[in-house]
């Protein structure tokens, strides 16, 4: 795409929308936009378009995606997608599904993911043993500035970026004159500036995939100013708990480690009335250059 080509707005649910083949059982063809592209397609975005022909494949409205595990084995471009889809159990209160996505009609599988499906019972066992940060609520949080041409050109713009509203409730956005290295953890609201609604009004739970791929803002905060580099995923795994009820989402992420040129470490999400909404791990390559995975 030409520099001088528009880049359309994101639109989370129409753009992870894949339609069955009628040739193919359990296979389903979609477009990724490139509003979605970092490089290729973000991770998290890649994770909800491997989840969502699962609720059309499994076909059991009863049940709720409990969690799933993404890993990635090799580049999305922004475009045609092609998913696999298999029901590996259908039990009568638990399901589980897999899917490959792969790009366009590539042999190579590019996303694994594998997913559990259930009932809701026994709710009177049950326990939290995290509470919702100490954090400003993100009407009360100036937008950050926008980045300076310098880094602009490190880094070139991101398309995925006009998608979201984001706003750091501590920590700094790497751009900021005062970053500089400090616990590798850090707060942050995002919103999709496109509310992600489905048919009946509510929000889409799947967007929680999207803003479980976060580990690259505590990275950042951890290392301070050491220079662009890239945060690739290569696995994430989300405890699906509450749909979002409302636009924004707190991404509290933390890094438990990092070295030997990997990160690991957690995610909560959370919603503004203070709901847990996700729970995540992920693993990343980091890399000063993009590299051949």
């Amino acid at each position: 795409m030409s520099d001088d080509t528009p880049v359309p707005a994101g639109d989370f649910v129409a753009d992870t929308q894949l339609t069955a083949d009628p040739q193919q059982p359990g296979r389903y063809r979609g477009a990724v936009s490139t509003a979605w592209q970092i490089v290729d397609v973000f991770g998290g975005m890649q994770m909800a378009v491997a989840l969502r022909p699962m609720f059309a494949a499994l076909g059991r409205p009863e049940l709720k995606l409990i969690s799933a595990t993404s890993t990635f084995v090799d580049r999305v471009p922004c475009g045609p997608v092609t998913v696999d889809v298999e029901v590996l159990r259908n039990g009568r209160r638990i399901a589980q599904v897999a899917s490959r996505l792969r790009a366009g009609d590539s042999d190579q599988v590019a996303v694994h993911t594998q997913a559990v499906f259930g009932i809701e019972h026994d709710t009177d066992l049950g326990l939290q043993e995290v509470e919702f940060p100490v954090v400003s609520m993100p009407e009360d949080i100036d937008p950050p500035e926008p980045p300076p041409d310098d880094f602009e050109d490190m880094w070139q713009h991101v398309n995925f970026h006009d998608q979201t509203d984001w706003r750091p409730a501590n920590g700094v956005a790497p751009w900021d004159p005062i970053y500089g290295k400090g616990p590798a953890k850090m707060c942050s609201w995002v919103r999709l500036v496109k509310d992600p609604l489905l048919a009946d009004g509510t929000y889409d739970p799947l967007v929680l995939a999207l803003h479980g791929d976060q580990i690259g803002s505590a990275v950042g905060q951890g290392l301070g100013p050491v220079g662009p580099y890239f945060t690739l995923s290569l696995e994430i795994g989300i405890r699906f708990i509450s749909a979002p009820t409302a636009p924004w989402v707190l991404q509290e992420s933390e890094a438990w480690h990092v070295g030997d040129g990997y990160a690991t470490g957690p995610l909560r999400l959370w919603g503004s009335d203070g709901r847990l909404l996700a729970i995540a791990t992920q693993t990343a390559f980091l890399a000063h250059r993009l590299p051949s995975i």
